[in-house]
């Protein structure tokens, strides 16, 4: 019965010890003025981050959508887990 392993970038897994442990990492969301990216290379960089502040725009965080969750969920259910351990910070 293999689990998973699924968290958000909160996390802060170098991607070499994500993949070599097999956790998915799932990025949090960040708003800068009305646009939403995903953290990360393909999106939100510290230097996207910092360009914005720069510029007075307000940035903020939201933690992934469910629906991204499900499909990280379901990504390992095809992979072979029959359990998943999703772990995440709280709202608190």
């Amino acid at each position: 019965m293999p689990a998973a392993i699924v968290t958000d970038s909160t996390a802060m897994l170098p991607a070499s010890l994500a993949a070599e442990r097999g956790i998915t990492v799932v990025p949090l969301q960040v708003v800068i003025g009305a646009q939403v990216l995903d953290e990360g290379a393909d999106g939100a960089t510290p230097e996207v981050v910092a360009e914005a502040l720069r510029a007075f725009k307000p940035v903020s965080t939201s933690r992934p959508s469910p629906a991204v969750l499900l499909e990280a969920y379901e990504a390992a259910a095809r992979n072979g887990a029959t359990e998943v351990l999703s772990i995440h910070l709280s709202g608190r």
